[in-house]
This record gives C-alpha cells, structure tokens and sequence, in this order.
C-alpha cells in the first residue's frame, strides 16, 4: 500500500500499537553526493506493508517518528546500517529495539552476512526477485515492479526474524552479537564520521607521524566533502590520501595533484610541520609475539570451524594483536574467553 496522505499514516501508525515488532527498510539514491537522498521508506506490521513516498507526497512525518522510536516495538531490519544512517539523517535520532536480520545470521551458522534473498529461500522457500537494485528511485510515477519491489524488501522480515532469532535463542548466543549491534547503535558513527574517516582507508602507516597526517586529512577531506555535498573520494582519492601521509622527503611533490591553492597550502603546511618532527617508527611485534600471533591464528580457525561461524566474529587480526600487546582484554573476558581465550592462555603462558 503506498502511504499518499497523513490519514492513512495515522491509521497504520494506530494499527502498529497492536504489534511487537515492525519490519523496516528504505531506498535512497546515493550517487556523486556525500548524503543519500532518501526516497521511500517501506514498514510492515503483523497484516500490512506500506510504502511512505518521500519524494512526490507532502507527509507530516510525526506518525513515522512514533512508530520508529517506539521503545516497546522492535525493529527489524535487514543489514541496518545504510537504514540507519538515513534515519538519522532525517530524526537525528538512531531508533530504539533494532534488530538486524543479516548480522544474527552471524551465529546460526552463515560464514558471510547472507542476502535477503539467500535467507527467504532457506527459512522460507521464497526466491526474491532483485531486477530493480540499480534504479534511480527519485524517479516518479514509481511502477509497479518497483512497488512490488520495495513491498517484498520488508513483507518476509517479520517470518524471518522469528525463526533466525529463534535459532539464536536455541543456540544460546545473543550475547555473541552485543559488539556487533553496539557499534550499529554508537551515535558516533553517524554524527562523527569525520573523525572516523581515517579507518576506512586501506593503509598501515609505519610511522607514527603518517598515522597522524591520516587522521588528520582524512578528517579535512570529510569535512570538505560533507560541506560541499559530493563523496570524499571525488576531492581527493584514497591513493592521494595515502601518498602525502607517506613519509618520504619533506618537500616532494605528493601534494601537487591538489587543484585548490587554499586546500594545497592547508594540507602542505600541516605535511611539511609533521615531518619537520623527530620521524618515530610504529612498534611492531617481535619474534615471541609474532609466535603468540601464530598460535593465536591457529586457535581462531579452529574455533571458528568447529563453531560453524566467520572468524571475525570472535576476533580480527587487529583484535589479535590488541591482545598480544595486552592493549585490549576483550578477548580474554565474556564469551569469547570461553571458546577462544582459555585456550589461547594454556598454549601461550
């Protein structure tokens, strides 16, 4: 049912006190800018699905705001975190009782986050059609293979969710997934991203002067982007980013591809002014870490075969060197420390 007036919003917004749970999804266009467009969000209840259309239809979005930051309802999703971040972007707000498909499918047995589509044929012998992923949703009149469409993203998450969790229950691993939904729900993300932007750059500084210059312009790039709307890679490119961090001669040339005189002076000034510094190397590990390090590899797929689950779910190899370094105990506390830690500790101590 697609949502035309505040009327028909009111009354599924009165239905939806009936239920415990809702199942949520949206479509955005996210092309050449830095923020996603919303164009639709799509919410099913226990008897409907409707479709909220945020381009053409003049909606006082109230209704929707109950509905979603509703504390007793759950919402369910299906790999949340775009989902999320445009709620945000319209509420300021992350909603209460996110529950996320995709991500508990982590502990019932998938090695990698599964498709709507792999999960409906195996829970509920239902093939989802994906002809429209690649459309431009602000397009209007929308047909009716997209409304089908979009329908379908959120009609099987409730079924879905009932049996996954079901599983999660029978298998006792609920708190397995409290990392997991932490960092989905950690604000931070969605109104710091700038701060976090280094992390998604593929590079592994070896001087603790580049690991500054990273944060710092990546934090710049974001900033820029954000204020001028286009995404952080059409400024300047991760390959850029990671050739003026690079420590090689004070005065080379790696800032020359930047166009910009105000942009080109404001990051060669910050680059001359760290490596005018004493250049410290990165701490590595030595020889009996790198053994732990090992050790601590082998445990870890093992585990993780005999738990039927994606090893990065117990750990990643910075969660394994965190340890080793004694920087973090995460994976001696908890859960992990009964099928990784104990472990580790008898082979390495």
């Amino acid at each position: 049912m697609l949502i035309v007036n505040n009327c028909q919003l009111k009354q599924f917004y009165q239905e939806c006190q009936k239920d415990k749970y809702i199942a949520v999804d949206t479509e955005f266009y996210w092309t050449n800018t830095y923020r996603a467009i919303p164009c639709l969000i799509q919410i099913a209840n226990s008897k409907q699905s409707i479709l909220i259309d945020l381009v053409s239809h003049r909606l006082n979005l109230v209704y929707l705001k109950e509905i979603l930051f509703d504390s007793d309802l759950i919402k369910i999703f299906h790999s949340a975190r775009q989902d999320i971040e445009l709620l945000f972007y319209l509420f300021k707000r992350i909603p209460e009782n996110i529950y996320d498909i995709q991500l508990s499918s982590l502990v019932i047995g998938y090695k990698d986050p599964p498709s709507l589509n792999t999960l409906c044929k195996d829970f509920l012998a239902i093939y989802i059609k994906k002809d429209n992923q690649n459309i431009d949703w602000r397009n209007r009149p929308l047909s009716n293979s997209q409304i089908d469409y979009a329908i379908k993203d959120v009609k099987y998450l409730i079924p879905l969710y009932q049996k996954v969790n079901s599983l999660v229950l029978k298998l006792n691993r609920m708190d397995w997934l409290e990392d997991k939904y932490s960092k989905l729900k950690d604000i931070k993300y969605y109104n710091q991203k700038e701060k976090n932007a280094w992390e998604k750059i593929n590079f592994k500084p070896k001087y603790t002067n580049e690991l500054k210059l990273l944060k710092k312009f990546s934090e710049i790039r974001e900033r820029i982007s954000k204020r001028l709307n286009i995404p952080p890679r059409h400024l300047i490119s991760d390959s850029n980013i990671i050739n003026i961090c690079k420590y090689n001669k004070k005065n080379d040339d790696s800032c020359n591809f930047i166009k910009d005189q105000k942009i080109f002076k404001k990051i060669k000034k910050i680059r001359n002014k760290e490596f005018c510094k004493d250049i410290k190397t990165i701490a590595t590990l030595d020889e009996q870490q790198k053994n732990k390090l090992q050790i601590a590899r082998q445990i870890l797929q093992e585990k993780s075969k005999l738990y039927n689950i994606h090893g990065s779910l117990i750990a990643n190899k910075k969660d394994l060197e965190n340890m080793i370094k004694e920087n973090d105990k995460k994976l001696l506390l908890g859960w992990r420390y009964q099928i990784f830690g104990k472990y580790y500790i008898s082979l390495t101590s």
